[in-house]
């Protein structure tokens, strides 16, 4: 039996061991990580087995039988901890697969422990027998996890090394110590208990073990945090991102307005502005010598024909403008229109075909598709030295597919070379709008091939 001293120290232990397991298992419960539930199972092993010795029981009672059960169940969940706490699955996946096994050895062999136990009245004898043998075989293992931790040398397998050898060392003591006096005789001769290595060392352990944990909780805590603020970041990139993709194309659209304004502007002031200026000339000159003019009708005729003249610009740029898209004919008149201007003949040819095109499409869309061809094809007599231009409309279920081909001079470069070298840029921003493609094959003397496909 423990003195009054011993049993009071030995329980303060006990407590301590499942104050941790308590402590850890609502750990576990907060965030299901693994090594909380092993180590909290492994304390309690441990604290069991202490208060067995604690409590004084004597070996000759089936449930004292439980204490090299309890040790063995400990290895067992102590090589499960170890696994999971230094990640050997990741940092040396045969040793992962090797402690996997040996824990699963460990558990097993509670089963011949226990049959032993009652084989007759020397049944504990043979429990003592086999459980010496297998502690044995578990110094050795063990000797060998030390040097893996060892050689894998992170912070956590550092501290696990420092912890268990703590315990290894008091068990060793003990168990090697009790092959050459019993636990009575050496607490008589030396005023203390023999288990009171084995105690020592587990409750450095616990220590070491105890701060590991509570690192690798605040480090996961930190991770899970620094993670949360990347993916914000990440959020935020893209959101800014489309925001300047957004803003580009708004800025796009109106410098293509703007310079569109600018043309029509310029335009108007050379035809119609020349236009109006000359017959402003006419009435003016008309006004001052009325009187003295005796072909006085034809300088009225000249004045009408010029307001006749600066009337049909005005429709023409009306007409340009909205090309007949808005009116009621629709898209392909006015395509046909276009190219009955700017057909020259003997010196360029333009065709259409189109597939599909038997319904009216939005007026938004007519409009964009009659500018994006009446552009292609300014393009082609500004720069290709084209005599034959053929245009392909084709409507599918879901698009509008846009061929325009030429047999011009072509040109040479990667994509972003032709759409800048042949004025396309305009082009491709009204392509975007609709979140359309648009592709080019060209080579120098084989022609030009723009093929751009529009979602309806």
């Amino acid at each position: 039996m423990w003195n009054d001293l011993t049993s009071n120290v030995y329980s303060f232990f006990t407590g301590g061991l499942l104050f941790l397991v308590v402590y850890h298992l609502i750990i576990y419960a907060q965030n299901r990580k693994s090594y909380y539930l092993y180590y909290s199972f492994y304390m309690l092993c441990l604290a069991l087995y202490l208060l067995q010795w604690n409590l004084g029981m004597p070996n000759d009672i089936p449930i004292a039988s439980t204490r090299a059960l309890l040790l063995c169940l400990s290895g067992g969940f102590y090589l499960c901890f170890v696994n999971t706490l230094v990640d050997f699955k990741t940092l040396n996946p045969k040793w992962n697969r090797i402690l996997d096994r040996a824990s699963k050895i460990a558990f097993a062999l509670n089963a011949p422990l226990i049959l032993v136990y009652f084989l007759g009245p020397e049944g504990l004898n043979y429990q003592i027998m086999l459980f010496n043998l297998y502690a044995l075989a578990y110094i050795i293992f063990a000797a060998r996890i030390f040097y893996q931790l060892y050689k894998i040398n992170t912070i956590y397998s550092r501290y696990l090394l420092l912890g268990s050898t703590f315990y290894f060392i008091g068990a060793v003591l003990t168990f090697f110590t009790s092959f050459f006096i019993s636990i009575a005789d050496f607490s008589e001769r030396f005023g203390f208990q023999l288990l009171s290595f084995t105690v020592i060392g587990i409750t450095l352990e616990a220590i070491v073990f105890a701060v590991i944990i509570g690192y690798r909780n605040k480090e996961t805590e930190r991770l899970k945090l620094l993670s949360e603020e990347n993916e914000k970041l990440e959020a935020q990139k893209v959101i800014t991102l489309m925001k300047d993709q957004e803003l580009r194309a708004i800025d796009a659209m109106l410098t293509g307005q703007e310079k569109e304004r600018q043309r029509l502007a310029s335009d108007l002031h050379d035809s119609v502005g020349a236009t109006l200026s000359a017959a402003k000339m006419q009435f003016e000159y008309l006004n001052k010598h009325q009187d003295q003019l005796e072909n006085k009708e034809q300088f009225f005729t000249k004045t009408r024909e010029l307001l006749d003249k600066a009337y049909r610009d005005v429709r023409s740029f009306s007409h340009a403008k909205n090309s007949g898209v808005m009116a009621q004919d629709g898209l392909l008149p006015a395509i046909h229109q276009l190219i009955k201007t700017n057909s020259i003949a003997g010196a360029l040819e333009i065709e259409l075909q189109q597939f599909g095109l038997n319904d009216r499409l939005d007026a938004t869309v007519e409009i964009s598709i009659f500018r994006i061809i009446q552009e292609l094809i300014t393009n082609v007599i500004k720069h290709a030295k084209a005599s034959f231009v053929s245009i392909s409309l084709t409507k599918h279920e879901n698009f509008l597919s846009i061929v325009v081909e030429d047999d011009g001079q072509g040109f040479k470069g990667d994509q972003k070379t032709l759409k800048q070298g042949m004025g396309l840029s305009s082009i491709e921003t009204r392509v975007e709008h609709w979140e359309g493609t648009m592709e080019i094959d060209s080579r120098p003397g084989k022609g030009s091939s723009i093929l751009i496909d529009i979602p309806l």
